[in-house]
């Protein structure tokens, strides 16, 4: 393939290059009527390089000077219709013997120069979205972990809850039937054994309920 690459003499900075497939440049000289193949193409690029024959040279256009030179040949061709804003350059080759006057035109494009000072504040700019992503990914995971904390708590105050309700019945419950032993018969060595043993399962109890009581405050300080 032929790479092409042209800078300006009085500003090195800008540049037109061009890649083209042996093919394609057959094709080139194919539509103009006065095909060669791909060596002779380059060997009359060569030569024009060189000026090592009068029969060929190179000229490096704009799409204006083009259409002026379309305009020359043909007063009645439009121009371009993006001939001021075009920024590409057009390398002829001519190829001119005694009875014949033949271009090969090869179409290049500008080379994009990159500014160092914007392209050092578009690097700190992605810097600092970079930064500000991770702090709200870093919030984010806090967050998270601390709803979860609270639903833990939840659950567990939850299960405390109904373990309180459920021993406070069993109290009353208790209660009650002491209240029935002392109420329906005399009391008796027996009778007070059972009546202690129920009032000891009574505190037992009372000192769970506290315990529970106190279980999810303790938690939430600690948290």
């Amino acid at each position: 393939q032929l790479v092409v690459e042209v800078s300006q003499t009085d500003d090195p900075t800008k540049k037109w290059a061009g890649t083209f497939s042996s093919k394609f440049v057959e094709e080139i000289t194919k539509k103009t009527h006065n095909f060669k193949p791909y060596p002779v193409f380059i060997k009359m690029l060569f030569n024009s390089l060189t000026c090592e024959s009068d029969t060929v040279y190179l000229d490096l256009l704009t799409l204006r000077d083009l259409d002026m030179l379309r305009h020359r040949s043909d007063p009645r061709a439009p121009p371009s219709a993006s001939a001021k804003s075009s920024n590409n350059r057009y390398m002829i080759l001519t190829y001119q013997a005694e009875f014949d006057k033949v271009h090969y035109p090869l179409q290049l494009a500008a080379v994009e120069q990159l500014d160092l000072g914007a392209l050092q504040a578009t690097v700190t700019k992605l810097r600092d979205e970079l930064q500000e992503a991770r702090a709200a990914l870093k919030a984010e995971r806090e967050k998270r972990a601390s709803d979860e904390g609270d639903s833990r708590l939840r659950a567990e105050n939850e299960a405390l809850q109904q373990a309180v309700t459920m021993a406070t019945s069993e109290v009353e419950r208790l209660r009650g039937d002491v209240a029935a032993l002392r109420s329906s018969r005399p009391s008796t060595a027996s009778d007070s054994q059972e009546v202690k043993v129920l009032r000891q399962a009574a505190s037992k109890h009372q000192a769970e309920i506290k315990a529970a009581r106190l279980g999810p405050q303790k938690q939430a300080a600690e948290s």
